[in-house]
């Protein structure tokens, strides 16, 4: 009898913890989509914005510190979870942003020099080359596929430059060089597709479609002409 009371008291503690780990993985999932929707409007002044393009400050950085006016909710602004995943989404946000965003931009690849950045966004030497050097640098297949799946920082070792990138490898002991290189390489390897060729193959089918469907049409209205 005692045994089966035991069991059964044990059973009871176990039922109560999954549960209370479900509704914790529950609240946990609510309060990260609740700052990712947040940070959705999240946008640097254009001052903050040109200084990130120098700096590179980090998504914890408190740039990306959410407010009271992103969200009124003091009890959300107080928790860490949704805070770090804030501040992560509003520093993606403003990765988004570095792309052209207008046809003249597109246009005159204003703002899309090499890594993705305009030249002007450096003044040294050694940042310039760290921007130029960047544009040769490339993960390896499966490092890119974990890469789209989980985003490492761009302080991690892969965006390390090493000597069989750098153009001058008396830089690679030069800190702004070395910031400025991981940057570069982990915002190219940001906006970088993991399966080129399939989009480049979707994107000609699609043109192909295209083309076909207005030959199309142009056939049935010259055939109709005619009847007429």
């Amino acid at each position: 009898m005692k045994t089966t009371l035991l069991l059964l008291f044990i059973s009871a503690i176990t039922a109560t913890q999954n549960a209370a780990a479900q509704t914790a993985a529950a609240d946990s999932a609510q309060t990260i989509d609740a700052a990712r929707l947040d940070a959705h409007r999240f946008r640097l002044s254009n001052e903050n914005f040109n200084k990130f393009l120098r700096e590179h400050f980090p998504a914890t950085s408190d740039y990306f510190k959410p407010s009271y006016k992103a969200n009124p909710n003091l009890v959300l602004l107080n928790d860490s979870l949704y805070v770090r995943s804030y501040r992560t989404a509003a520093y993606y946000r403003v990765l988004d942003r570095k792309t052209p965003h207008t046809p003249h931009d597109v246009a005159t690849l204003k703002n899309a020099g090499p890594g993705g950045f305009s030249a002007a966004a450096y003044t040294t030497t050694s940042q310039q080359t760290a921007q130029n050097d960047a544009g040769q640098f490339s993960l390896t297949p499966d490092m890119l596929k974990k890469f789209k799946k989980a985003p490492f920082p761009a302080t991690s070792d892969y965006f390390t430059p090493t000597t069989a990138i750098a153009s001058n490898p008396a830089l690679l002991t030069d800190s702004a060089y070395v910031k400025t290189f991981r940057f570069e390489a982990f915002y190219k390897t940001y906006h970088q597709r993991a399966h080129p060729v399939t989009h480049g193959l979707l994107i000609g089918g699609l043109i192909a479609a295209g083309v076909v469907l207005v030959v199309g049409i142009v056939a049935i209205a010259i055939v109709l002409t005619t009847i007429d």
